[in-house]
């Protein structure tokens, strides 16, 4: 009936699909990928102004673990073949961490010894003794370290694991130089993010590389010797420890306080970055307005740069206890000089105001709202907004999607006077009967006895609601079907958004780029 069948499949095309318009490896990919790598390593700590290195400066840097010299782990699962390559053999263009920086020094200070130590191997579960002692033989007497440490080559089913503890061995590797009075650069290549478990205290400079892919080598080499700037931010929390839970940055504000060992957003420069003049053109929006968002980015330290500007929404107090914050937009800046700034504008409409409720519906509650600018290693900057009913019912019935407006005076933390007939308020309809919203007006000429009367009724029809209210509780929970309650209830409105009436909990999606 519906027509699947009706026409039958074309016949296959015997001839070869078209060649690619570019082969892999060609220049023109290359140059991309690599500008791929220089935007999206992290900068995680950089104490002492670590980094970036100065060639000139040097005259020793020692370079050691798994990953130092690895396509193959650079690269990772699904590269070649399902598993990641077998081996660097299989690559025909890229270039390793040691290789980039041998040919950057090469071309800047050939006077400067680059020393590879291997160190221990990615799954060895104990570093030997003597790989120890020739590590910190090489490091004593070297203007700093890098060491990569990270994960083999993996994809799904074989590659899944039941511990995100990264493994003894290069653990071991990166405590043992955080030990020694030599500056330590640990550069992290994984992809997923792997329990430390305290490894990393006194590594001055952390960069998270992911899997940079062939061009990573030549990417890190140029972050670490300040040829590029790094401006990525976490696009995930990263664990301190094995059973860190709840582990997203969005969690309640009522759960444990998760211990991160970076938190999401979270990403540093080799420059300072300084928000200021945070404003709104409105302090309240209805269903239906939007509100424009507009801060100030100054480049307030010594070297050119741009970042990654980040804002989140905090909701004070809803129905359902809300996330801590939640990422609203984003936006990168261009590259700043010195004491340049850029005025970052943002928009935001009453959809991205919305939750999913009880009954896994997008609703959106008046309230307030915190504007927050600004990630972890910043200095946020934070305003807030006020989220007001609709003032009449047009606000209602504009082309777009169903959003239902959530229970006016039940939200948590707001108090509903009594006086108010929500039957006629702000001329939202809802479904509140007459006799309801008239009982919350005592009569303008009631005596005494007319008044106890009223009050006596009052309670009574109060004590009544509560007992209704906690039997639809009971049946709401245990999953019987159950009237949809009308008391106190608004009546749902639409908006001119992109925001889904489903059921399916999805968010609004993100705007203005990526991290």
């Amino acid at each position: 009936s519906l027509g699947l069948l009706a026409h039958p499949p074309p016949a296959p095309n015997p001839s070869p699909p078209p060649p690619l318009d570019t082969p892999p490896g060609h220049p023109q990919d290359r140059a991309k990928a690599l500008e791929l790598v220089r935007e999206s390593v992290v900068l995680l700590r950089n104490e002492g102004a670590t980094l970036p290195l100065n060639a000139s400066k040097m005259n020793k840097l020692v370079l050691t673990g798994p990953c130092i010299d690895s396509l193959t782990f650079q690269t990772g699962g699904w590269s070649i073949h399902w598993q990641g390559p077998i081996n660097d053999e299989e690559f025909t263009f890229g270039s390793t961490i040691l290789d980039a920086v041998k040919a950057h020094v090469q071309a800047t200070n050939p006077n400067l010894t680059v020393q590879h130590v291997p160190g221990c191997g990615m799954e060895d579960e104990e570093c030997p003794a003597w790989q120890l002692d020739e590590v910190k033989e090489a490091a004593a007497g070297a203007d700093a370290v890098v060491v990569c440490v990270g994960e083999k080559n993996y994809a799904e089913k074989p590659g899944n694991i039941n511990d995100l503890l990264m493994t003894a061995g290069p653990r071991q590797l990166v405590s043992t130089l955080a030990a020694l009075d030599t500056p330590v650069v640990m550069v992290l290549m994984e992809g997923r993010p792997r329990v430390l478990a305290g490894a990393d205290e006194g590594v001055e400079a952390v960069l998270h590389a992911f899997l940079p892919g062939p061009e990573g080598g030549t990417g890190i080499s140029q972050l670490l010797f300040g040829l590029a700037n790094p401006s990525a931010r976490m696009p995930l929390s990263y664990p301190k420890t094995t059973g860190n839970f709840p582990i997203q940055y969005w969690h309640g504000p009522t759960e444990d306080e998760a211990q991160f060992q970076w938190e999401f957003g979270h990403g540093l420069s080799y420059t300072q970055f300084l928000f200021s003049e945070l404003r709104v053109n409105t302090s309240a929006i209805r269903p239906g307005d939007s509100v424009s968002v507009a801060v100030t980015v100054t480049n307030s330290g010594a070297r050119k740069g741009k970042m990654v500007v980040p804002l989140f929404v905090t909701d004070e107090y809803r129905i359902t206890a809300p996330e801590v914050k939640l990422l609203k937009s984003f936006h990168k800046t261009r590259v700043l000089a010195s004491g340049d700034s850029e005025d970052v504008t943002f928009v935001l409409s009453c959809s991205d105001l919305a939750f999913v409720d009880v009954d896994m519906r997008w609703v959106v509650e008046p309230g307030s709202f915190i504007l927050t600018v600004g990630g972890s290693g910043d200095t946020p900057v934070t305003t807030t907004l006020s989220l007001l009913p609709p003032l009449h019912s047009s606000n209602l019935n504009r082309s777009g999607d169903t959003i239902p407006w959530g229970m006016w005076g039940q939200t948590a933390g707001f108090q509903l006077p009594l006086a108010i007939d929500l039957s006629t308020y702000s001329g939202v309809e809802t479904n509140v009967p007459e006799t309801a919203s008239s009982m919350l007006h005592a009569p303008e000429d009631s005596s005494p006895p007319e008044m106890l009367l009223f009050f006596a009724g009052l309670g009574c029809g109060l004590g009544v609601a509560s007992v209704v209210f906690i039997l639809f509780t009971i049946l709401k929970k245990t999953g019987q079907n159950t009237t949809q309650s009308t008391y106190l209830e608004m009546e749902s409105f639409t908006v001119d958004d992109n925001l889904s009436s489903a059921i399916a909990p999805s968010p609004p999606p993100l705007r203005n780029g990526s991290f």
